[in-house]
């Protein structure tokens, strides 16, 4: 597999579009000028950028640790529509073309994935991560070690601590299921534990509810039950009897209230037949005949006195003038009036006397008839008050009927409720038969669920015993150091093959599945010894903290590099390209120059080997450079010549005589001892 082109727009101080080739390069350095903060030499000039746009665009994670945006281009990231995007080129084996583009916006984040011109990429952001992953042949840690080592990937494994060494050679020796394997194990002997506990005490609640579950005691209750019963179908079998005879005697006072309402039925028609007698018409002519009679009589009377008045009055009159109309009156005259009024007096006493008998006679026959109609009010009243009384008798007959009526209907409710409650009694079934029933079944669930917990505490304690040899296998001294013994030559092998480049093969270390510490106490802990071969052909084994500072550095770096290379050898696809930034810093001199022979080593291996680094050491022993130059907060991309000089970018320049020269390897003194 080929890495072809990284191409970066807006991406960490690179504004715009800038394309890195990684093909087929050579032995490359790339270097670095900040003309923006000179005291800071090439460091923040943004070479380290365009491979952490590399890591970037290929697995989607800050390579420095910070947040989504932190390598948008500043100055971009102003501009309106603004996008920050890394594309990546590669070439499989077979030719096929494999393009990787990721890009985020202020809005947006987009990933896309072509493979032979042909595009794979998917709506789920993370499913196309992992397609990638599988074009790709590796993960990211395994990138880290097969095709981009910085120095942030060093380990430090010989300044590290025995646990953190442990877990270093777990890690590269993928022993990692096996720590996967002791923590399930020790979870399920930490459950089992947990449940044997919850089984123990179950088995004891179960042990106390059996101990209170006794079925036997429940016989007592049930003669008491029994005897009970009897007793209370005795108690209503009499009171019915009574009940009975007491409805007997009530329909015998009851007789046949059916002809008592007949008979008042009937009564209530002869009472509606009865018609109040009233005074007939010749009553009210008898009455208006009186009345007319008594006034003609009255007014008889009153024509007699007026008449007998005016014979007063001519009696008195004297002859002469008249005291009224004053004619002249004569004695004869006055003697014919009073004749005349002596004549008219007596007819209208006359008529008086007739008219007054005629009112006698009408108020006799009025008396008579009055006198007959009130005879006949009360003989009609009479036979109403009668038959009245004889109703009300009658009433009180039904009203009685009715109350007898209402009692034996209660009785024969309360019949019905006892033969009820008797028909309960006889077919009751005794509860404590059916109590004494659940408890010889809740006995039997009991004891049936004591033998499972028994059964379940028997199997843990059997698993348990086959779980702690597990434990044995899976920890420190079972499987992985039989697996570390295994392999701890190779470990050995893989450091050693680097440090005989760095040191000359005057140094070599073996790494050892135990150590010895000072109480003389052999203990399962990773431990590297380091040797060296003194002139005089005698070997010396020295611990790595005596060692000066400059060979630690070379030790160190040559065991993290070497254990970087066994990881690499995990990657599914082989990658024709190494990148080393900045992973020989603070090496001195003679480890630098130690580190051009590694280099021409490695560009054997390589048709790309691609170094970053500032000093200026390097330099001279590089065909191709690359300068990148940050200028008003833009850096920018050079290829240089191998002759070019950089004085004018501001960068120092080693001018050697033999600068431009790649330097011989030197060959070491002997090979170390095995």
């Amino acid at each position: 597999m080929k890495i072809l082109t990284v191409e970066l727009t807006n991406f960490g101080p690179f504004h715009g579009t800038h394309i890195f080739n990684m093909a087929d390069r050579g032995l490359l350095l790339v270097m670095g000028d900040n003309k923006d903060e000179p005291r800071m030499d090439s460091n923040g000039s943004g070479k380290s950028h365009i491979f952490d746009g590399l890591d970037w665009c290929a697995w989607g994670e800050n390579p420095r640790g910070d947040h989504a945006e932190a390598q948008f281009n500043e100055e971009a990231y102003g501009e309106r529509g603004a996008k920050m995007q890394v594309k990546t080129a590669l070439e499989a084996d077979d030719g096929t073309a494999i393009v990787i583009t990721r890009s985020r916006t202020k809005s947006k984040y987009e990933l896309k994935l072509e493979v032979g011109g042909e595009d794979k990429s998917s709506l789920d952001k993370s499913e196309t991560q992992k397609a990638i992953e599988k074009y790709l042949g590796l993960d990211r840690d395994v990138f880290h070690a097969a095709v981009l080592f910085g120095q942030t990937d060093l380990v430090h494994y010989a300044d590290a601590t025995d646990g953190a060494r442990m877990e270093i050679l777990t890690k590269i020796l993928q022993l990692d299921e096996i720590d996967v394997c002791l923590e399930r194990v020790k979870a399920k002997v930490k459950a089992g534990s947990e449940k044997r506990v919850r089984l123990q005490a179950d088995l004891s609640s179960l042990d106390s509810r059996l101990q209170a579950t006794q079925p036997d005691k429940y016989d007592a209750h049930i003669q008491d039950w029994e005897e009970t019963r009897q007793d209370e179908v005795e108690r209503l079998q009499f009171a019915i009897g009574n009940w009975e005879k007491d409805l007997a005697d009530a329909q015998a006072q009851l007789g046949d209230p059916t002809a008592l309402q007949a008979r008042r039925q009937a009564l209530d028609a002869e009472l509606a037949g009865l018609v109040a007698p009233v005074e007939g018409p010749e009553v009210e002519q008898a009455r208006l005949a009186t009345e007319q009679a008594q006034q003609a009589a009255a007014v008889g009377a009153q024509e007699c006195v007026r008449l007998e008045n005016q014979l007063i009055h001519m009696q008195n009159q004297q002859v002469g003038v008249c005291s009224q109309c004053g004619q002249p009156v004569t004695a004869e005259h006055l003697q014919n009036e009073v004749q005349r009024a002596r004549e008219a007096l007596q007819d209208a006493a006359d008529r008086q006397s007739h008219v007054r008998d005629r009112a006698m006679s009408t108020r006799t026959a009025l008396e008579a008839l009055v006198a007959l109609s009130k005879s006949l009010s009360v003989a009609w009243q009479a036979a109403k008050d009668q038959k009245v009384q004889e109703s009300a008798k009658i009433d009180a007959d039904l009203r009685v009927a009715a109350g007898i009526q209402a009692r034996m209907g209660r009785l024969s409710q309360e019949l019905v409720s006892m033969r009820a409650r008797l028909e309960e009694q006889r077919t009751a079934i005794n509860p404590f038969h059916v109590r004494k029933a659940e408890v010889e079944r809740e006995r039997y669930e009991l004891e049936r669920r004591r033998g499972q917990v028994a059964y379940e505490v028997e199997a843990l304690q059997a698993d348990s015993r086959y779980l702690e040899f597990w434990v044995q296998a899976f920890g420190p001294k079972g499987l992985k150091s039989y697996i570390l013994d295994s392999r701890i030559q190779e470990l050995s092998d893989a450091a050693n093959e680097w440090l005989g480049l760095l040191t000359g093969g005057t140094v070599w270390v073996r790494f050892e599945a135990e150590k010895v510490t000072r109480g003389k106490k052999v203990v399962n802990a990773p431990d590297v010894r380091v040797f060296r071969w003194n002139p005089d052909g005698t070997i010396t084994e020295r611990s790595y903290r005596s060692w000066s500072g400059g060979e630690k550095k070379r030790i160190s770096f040559a065991i993290d590099f070497g254990l970087s290379r066994l990881v690499a050898r995990r990657a599914k696809q082989t990658y024709d390209l190494l990148i080393l930034d900045e992973a020989f810093k603070h090496l001195d001199r003679s480890g630098k120059e130690a580190v051009i022979e590694m280099l021409q080593v490695l560009n054997r291996e390589k048709s790309s080997l691609i170094v970053v680094e500032h000093d200026s050491e390097f330099q001279g022993q590089f065909e191709w450079r690359v300068l990148v130059t940050k200028r008003n907060r833009r850096s920018t991309i050079k290829e240089l010549d191998h002759d070019e000089g950089q004085e004018e970018e501001g960068v120092s320049v080693d001018i050697s005589a033999d600068s431009h020269r790649k330097r011989p390897r030197r060959q070491p003194v002997r090979g170390p001892a095995h």
